[in-house]
């Protein structure tokens, strides 16, 4: 059965088949030594890391209950929902291990959080305007015995593959029919918990046949509790939700909009023009090359923070201008030749050349008219650049709106003007 989307609480099965089947693959993982494995026991939590910037956990809680809580960073339309982000935990049963999933928050991303009972998965209620929570992207391929199966076929063709490769060998074709029949066994062994040696032996020996990862295996399997006689790892139950839990008010989308906001209210402090430079020749120049099929009218305007850069080169008419990769690193040398340990770095940067000369302009403390903020996306501030480049500032060099830029703000927002 396809998962919903956004998932729903019916999608899932019993969280011991979600531990079963992921934790049998992280013994697979570990008994090849794939370091690119994207399941694996860590103490208590199995947890699953595609590589790609999607993942989940899941731990078991004492009394047969459990918290899934992950995040796919495409699909997860509730991470950072906006205006108001949405409280995962709001109305969770006290047995929930608050203080676990507060590290959790401030470690991770979170686009879902599903929690089990011992009978049936819960969730919070998500508000309108969500499409997906990225639930069945990364959770459905253990949802079902036939699921996991596959994914057990799909782990061993990619490491029979490597193998091929590595050893440079004579092509020989994959078993799959194998694969999917030991790796059914595999799966209701794990449920069963009665996963010994040779079941993992007999999976992992279609890859080259020798076998070496099995104690590594065996050894992951053990302390999820798949092997006979050993226990199935837990997290005490919660005490009750914490008196004073802290729960943001306004998404990061909002953060950076109320930060885009007062910095084009915002004026330039009175800092002295930096002087001419090889630098500065080395860029005007470049414009002037993208002016020649233009009447020598050409006009460069960018926005360049620490990791990355925007920028666009129109004529007279306002036409787009091919400029070339080779500006942005004009554009790196400039911004850091102009640099100063006090009165730091600008941000935005205007360059306009003509037959007669040229006028270059630049905005260290607010957002300039032309800067583009005619949609939400345009107009959303880089707080994490604005925060490491007031870090370096000294205090007098740094614009009225900095407060702004404290984290403090997601959880205690001021008052907008008019509200």
């Amino acid at each position: 059965m396809k998962f919903h989307r956004p998932g729903r609480p019916e999608d899932l099965p019993p969280v011991e088949m979600l531990w079963s089947h992921g934790a049998a693959l992280a013994a697979l993982g570990a008994g090849i030594r794939d370091e690119w494995a994207i399941f694996a026991v860590e103490d208590e939590v199995l947890h699953f890391d595609d590589g790609g910037g999607n993942e989940w956990s899941l731990v078991r809680i004492e009394g047969g209950r459990a918290v899934l809580v992950g995040h796919d960073h495409e699909c997860s339309d509730t991470y950072d929902f906006h205006p108001t982000p949405i409280d995962f935990l709001a109305g969770g049963p006290d047995w929930l291990p608050w203080e676990w999933l507060a590290d959790y928050e401030d470690r991770e991303p979170v686009g879902f959080l599903y929690w089990w009972d011992g009978a049936v998965w819960s969730r919070v209620p998500y508000p309108d305007g969500v499409d997906d929570d990225g639930l069945g992207m990364l959770v459905e391929r253990i949802s079902s015995i036939e699921r996991a199966v596959d994914e057990v076929r799909e782990f061993l063709d990619h490491a029979y593959l490597e193998e091929a490769d590595a050893e440079d060998g004579e092509d020989e074709e994959f078993d799959e029919d194998a694969a999917l029949s030991r790796g059914r066994e595999l799966m209701r062994r794990a449920a069963e918990g009665t996963v010994d040696s040779q079941a993992l032996a007999v999976v992992l020996e279609l890859i080259d046949g020798e076998r070496p990862g099995v104690p590594a295996a065996l050894e992951v399997a053990r302390r999820a509790g798949l092997t006979a006689g050993a226990e199935r790892p837990h997290l005490p139950a919660g005490r009750g939700r914490p008196a004073e839990r802290r729960v943001r008010k306004i998404s990061g989308t909002e953060w950076g909009l109320r930060v885009g906001e007062a910095m084009r209210a915002a004026r330039e402090l009175d800092r002295p023009t930096p002087q001419d430079s090889e630098e500065l020749r080395a860029l005007v120049d470049a414009v002037r090359g993208c002016a020649v099929a233009a009447d020598g009218v050409a006009t460069l305007t960018a926005t360049v923070t620490g990791r990355g850069s925007s920028m666009g080169v129109q004529d007279a008419s306002g036409r787009m201008v091919d400029a070339g990769f080779d500006m942005f690193r004009l554009l790196d040398r400039l911004r850091g030749a102009e640099a100063h340990p006090e009165r730091g770095r600008w941000f935005y940067l205007r360059v306009a050349v003509t037959p007669e000369g040229e006028v270059v302009e630049r905005a260290y403390d607010h957002w300039p008219w032309w800067e583009p903020a005619d949609n939400r996306f345009n107009a959303t501030a880089p707080v994490g650049c604005l925060r490491e480049e007031m870090a370096r500032r000294a205090p007098e060099w740094c614009p009225e709106w900095t407060p702004l830029l404290d984290e403090e703000v997601l959880y205690s927002p001021p008052r907008l003007e008019g509200a």
